[in-house]
């Protein structure tokens, strides 16, 4: 979500694909909130995320699934009013989807979707009580979501060590910590988390067997490392 000058919000859903699996509907989506408001996003449009070492067919279209060929959806709403102040669990906002693919090894395979962002309460320094999103009449918003201004990578070489970033950026200038997260399914928060496959978790989501590196997430920077030798 988007801070705008007349003090309502924008907000922008992110979806990727696989290019060998289903297509995503262009038609509006909504997203799930116990904010109150009715938020819609309208289709934006689609763009390709190849992998550097692709080779092979340009076009999403013909690409078969595995070889980390994606598409990337976007989906935006228009200004959206929030009133009042977020409890202190926060506004939730999520979208829903199934599935996950059958072929998935680390487990939650032919499992739902359920992705997520929380908007928390503020309360400035100095004051005693959280700031307030206002009125219908009058809107008024104090704080943006971070960006994430990398496109996930989903190829890497086995035997290798990796080293990934998003370079999640804060226009507010807010600081960032990074960790991992339960994934989730359901149709709204909290959802309930899917299920990991022996050896795996939300916190060792790649192989942690003899000959790996566990991937890790850097709290500070947000950079992913691993080392794979099973492809």
């Amino acid at each position: 979500w988007k801070c705008q000058p007349n003090g309502t919000y924008k907000f922008t859903l992110v979806v990727y694909r696989d290019c060998g699996g289903v297509t995503i509907s262009t038609t509006p989506q909504t997203l799930a909130t116990n904010s109150g408001a009715s938020i819609t996003c309208n289709f934006v449009g689609i763009s390709d995320v190849t992998p550097s070492c692709y080779t092979g067919t340009a076009s999403c279209a013909s690409s078969i699934s595995g070889i980390g060929n994606m598409q990337k959806y976007v989906f935006q709403s228009g200004d959206v009013a929030l009133t009042g102040t977020p409890p202190a669990s926060g506004w939730n906002f999520s979208w829903s989807s199934c599935c996950r693919p059958g072929t998935i090894s680390n487990g939650p395979s032919n499992e739902g979707y359920l992705l997520r962002a929380v908007m928390y309460p503020y309360t400035p320094p100095g004051q005693s009580s959280p700031l307030s999103a206002g009125t219908t009449g009058n809107p008024t918003c104090f704080d943006s979501s971070p960006d994430f201004l990398e496109d996930p990578i989903v190829v890497a070489c086995t035997g290798q060590d990796i080293s990934f970033n998003n370079f999640g950026y804060d226009s507010d200038l807010d600081s960032l910590y990074y960790s991992w997260a339960n994934p989730l399914q359901g149709n709204s928060w909290p959802g309930t988390t899917v299920s990991w496959g022996t050896g795996y978790s939300s916190t060792s989501p790649l192989p942690s067997s003899a000959g790996n590196t566990p991937a890790n997430v850097n709290g500070a920077l947000g950079e992913i490392s691993f080392n794979c030798t099973q492809a």
